[in-house]
Parts: structure tokens; C-alpha cells; sequence
């Protein structure tokens, strides 16, 4: 599952030599938290969030999903994120309230 462009990151994060955080964004449309806890510190599990509370922004090829839709679909993963690994739903949306 592990892509190759994927494995070149992790590669030269390693070969840094120096402690870094590697954060794998592929809005988790390959299950990232079913593989990706060898190779990265957290991993997206969603498309991007958008300015609405229970809304999905359709633009075609991807879509933003409200805050309700984005927290429903963090169902089962808890059991993925641990000491150093950990879920990300992209939630952190302030200062764009209408």
C-alpha cells in the first residue's frame, strides 16, 4: 500500500537525521490509518473542512464537508491513534464565521 512517492519522503526524512514529524496527506482515500502508522505521525482521514456546520461543498472531483460531516466520519478510527501516531480530520476552522 505504501506508495512510492510516499517512501521517497520518508527516506530523506530519515536521512535528515534530525527529529521531524511527518504528516501524510492524502485526505484519506486510501485508509492511511490501516498502514500508514509505520511511516508518519498522523494522517489525514478526511477531505478538506469548509466555513458550515452539517454541509458538503460538491466541486466536482473533491469535495469540503461540514463539521458534523467531518466528526461522523471519525467513527471506528480511534482505535488507529496512539502514543505518537495520531488521526487528523482536518477541524481546525475559526475566524471564518458568516
Amino acid at each position: 500500500m505504501l506508495q512510492a512517492h510516499i517512501r521517497l519522503c520518508v527516506d530523506a526524512l530519515y536521512a535528515a537525521k534530525r527529529p521531524m514529524l511527518f504528516s501524510l496527506c492524502e485526505w484519506g482515500n486510501n485508509k492511511p490509518w490501516e498502514w500508514a502508522v509505520t511511516v508518519g505521525h498522523l494522517w489525514r482521514t478526511t477531505g478538506d473542512i469548509c466555513n458550515c456546520w452539517d454541509c458538503i461543498e460538491d466541486y466536482g472531483t473533491y469535495k469540503k464537508f461540514g463539521v458534523i460531516g467531518i466528526f461522523d466520519m471519525q467513527n471506528g478510527l480511534r482505535q488507529y491513534a496512539g502514543p505518537g501516531h495520531w488521526n487528523d480530520p482536518d477541524m481546525l476552522e475559526f475566524g471564518k464565521g458568516k
